[in-house]
């Protein structure tokens, strides 16, 4: 079936029309070419063609080998496998590879045998909830020549994980780290849930005798839990090596005595006092009158801090750079008790707070990810600096931040 006119070495055509195709130069001589087939049409040396362009299916018995002699399947293939165009049906299946047999099937869990009949040396597992704090979530994008998707993606990264939870970690056959195996952070997971829930059962415990299983028992875990800590709070209070020194309160109750320095003062001891305060203030009340005018003279603080943005407000930054905060500082001041009428006292030495976008936060961050819409928009970020003074006024100062395109 190949032209007359083409002279091919080592090559087969058999069929009506089965030849090289027209594309191919008829001086370019092709050498190992099999073509099978009506119209079948041959590309390069080395090749074999079955059926033409019109064939809509190919039916073969018996396994098939591709670089192998000895297939053991429908289809053994001995190399590695492109599959480019791959369908996504959303079914929640996974096609698994059994990494010693080389065989493939599908499986409605993650991949890899979670029953007993596969495993030994089964140990508890001793991470939780530190190893837990110690990881550190992120967001991020694939680099275009790894994955062309430009949507931001959530995980972690495999270099940190693999100095906390080696074993979640994947690498490749030269050792180099690949990925992580996110199913198996369920159990890292789990255990650190499980010994949070311990230490709040700990707690919800009334005495160090009381077990978990005891407080569990009660079938109500609300109440058990403020019972055990009112419990212990009060053990503390009464215990007089607590290390408390002072105690600020608007109105202090006691049912039975005050006692300072072992000198214990009941209720009939209190109301024996006022009226020896009583008696006194009776025969000095010009006095009194006085001193009482003098007090409530005393001005009242009512002025709220002062606070100051450092740098740029509003502040501007491009998508994809890091934002450093330059800060405020804070001022308050208040009437001078010793001399109501003089220069009022200066702090410089309140503390401020922060919130980004309402958001309180322990220090100010802004975050500069480009955003995926086009053409790029500018994002405006709002921070609020507050302070407190003692006398529980509040002050405020706003900052814009605007992250725009490069």
């Amino acid at each position: 079936g190949n032209e007359a006119s083409v002279i091919d070495t080592n090559s087969t055509f058999i069929g009506a029309y089965a030849s090289r195709h027209s594309s191919i130069a008829t001086s370019t001589v092709l050498d190992n070419l099999t073509v099978i087939g009506y119209n079948a049409k041959g590309l390069a040396s080395n090749q074999v063609v079955l059926g033409n362009d019109s064939v809509t299916s190919t039916l073969l018995n018996g396994n098939v080998g591709i670089g192998t002699t000895s297939p053991a399947a429908k289809l053994a293939v001995n190399g590695s496998i492109s599959a480019p165009a791959l369908g996504n049906d959303s079914t929640g299946f996974y096609v698994c590879l059994n990494t010693t047999s080389g065989l493939m099937a599908t499986s409605t869990t993650a991949c890899g045998g979670s029953s007993i009949r596969f495993k030994e040396n089964v140990q508890p597992i001793t991470y939780g909830i530190d190893e837990v704090m110690k990881l550190r979530p992120v967001f991020f994008n694939y680099k275009s020549s790894y994955i062309n998707d430009p949507r931001r993606q959530v995980g972690f990264i495999a270099e940190e994980v693999a100095s906390v939870t080696p074993e979640v970690v994947a690498y490749s056959a030269d050792g180099t780290i690949q990925g992580l195996d996110y199913p198996k952070f369920s159990a890292v997971l789990a255990k650190a849930i499980q010994q949070m829930n311990i230490n709040i059962w700990s707690l919800a415990s009334s005495s160090a005798s009381s077990t978990l299983a005891s407080v569990q028992t009660s079938g109500n875990f609300a109440g058990s839990f403020f019972d055990g800590l009112f419990a212990k709070m009060k053990v503390w209070l009464a215990d007089a090596t607590n290390g408390i020194t002072d105690v600020f309160a608007n109105t202090f109750h006691a049912k039975q005595q005050i006692c300072v320095d072992n000198q214990c003062l009941t209720a009939d001891d209190v109301r024996a006092l006022l009226q020896m305060e009583h008696a006194s203030s009776t025969s000095s009340g010009s006095t009194n009158s006085a001193n009482t005018t003098t007090a409530s003279s005393t001005p009242k603080d009512t002025t709220a801090p002062v606070i100051t943005i450092q740098g740029n407000n509003p502040a501007t930054i491009t998508y994809g750079s890091s934002y450093a905060d330059l800060g405020a500082s804070v001022t308050d001041t208040s009437p001078n008790p010793a001399n109501p009428s003089g220069p009022a006292l200066v702090n410089n030495n309140l503390g401020l707070y922060f919130s980004v976008d309402g958001t309180s936060t322990p220090q100010v961050m802004i975050d500069t990810t480009a955003s995926t819409s086009t053409p790029q928009a500018t994002t405006t970020h709002t921070v609020v600096y507050s302070a407190v003074d003692v006398a529980g006024n509040w002050g405020y100062a706003t900052r814009t931040v605007e992250v725009i395109p490069q």
